[in-house]
Formats: structure tokens, C-alpha cells, sequence
């Protein structure tokens, strides 16, 4: 019973340590995020950069990409770790939210409720 009691606790704390560790590393980039903001008062590129570099570290992804949402229209924001052929697409820019890629997905309720959305 003991054994089965340490097994537990031991359990839980590497969970709350894992937790502990998240809650650090998210406070670190939004820290980093908010200097960012601080040095660049009227320059927003190098935010939505900082946005984009900080994503992929924290999912532990392999590329991110930022885009600004105007009325019904999606422009280019930023990137990290796009190829170059990736990168293309994505600067071309422009995509209407109402045609085809966001119709009826959760993006586009996202969007059009003006959520922030980070897909798996």
C-alpha cells in the first residue's frame, strides 16, 4: 500500500513540476514578446516576428505564422521556420476568409469571433 502511496505522490509531482516548467518557459515569451513591444513602439514587424519565433519554441512546433485579420481579409503578418516555397505562399497573402480554405472550419469562427486559435 505504501509503495503504491509513493508511486502516486511521485506521479503527481513530476506533473505539477512539468506544469511548473510550461507555466515558466510561457512567462518567458510573453516577457520577451512584451520588450519586444517596448523597443518597437510604432514598428509592429518586429512583434509579429517575435509572436511567430516564440510560437514555435513554445509548441514545440516546426514553423509558425502570423496573420493580421482586416474585415474579411487575411494579410501576412509574419513567419518562423517556413521554407522558402512556404514562405511564398504565405506572403502572397490576401486570402478572403469567406471563400473556400476557412468556410465553414473553425478558423473562420475564430476569425469572425475575433479568437486567437492555435491548431495541433
Amino acid at each position: 500500500m505504501s509503495y503504491a502511496l509513493d508511486t502516486d505522490m511521485r506521479d503527481q509531482l513530476a506533473q505539477a513540476q512539468r506544469e511548473l516548467a510550461e507555466a515558466r518557459e510561457l512567462q518567458a515569451a510573453s516577457a520577451d514578446v512584451l520588450r519586444v513591444i517596448s523597443s518597437s513602439p510604432t514598428d509592429i514587424q518586429p512583434v509579429f516576428d517575435a509572436i511567430a519565433e516564440r510560437a514555435v519554441r513554445l509548441c514545440h512546433g516546426q514553423f509558425s505564422f502570423v496573420v493580421r485579420f482586416d474585415k474579411e481579409i487575411l494579410r501576412f503578418g509574419a513567419s518562423h521556420g517556413l521554407t522558402p516555397q512556404g514562405l511564398e505562399v504565405f506572403a502572397r497573402g490576401g486570402w478572403r476568409s469567406s471563400r473556400g480554405v476557412f468556410q465553414d472550419r473553425p478558423t473562420r469562427r475564430q476569425l469572425r469571433d475575433a479568437q486567437s486559435c492555435a491548431a495541433p
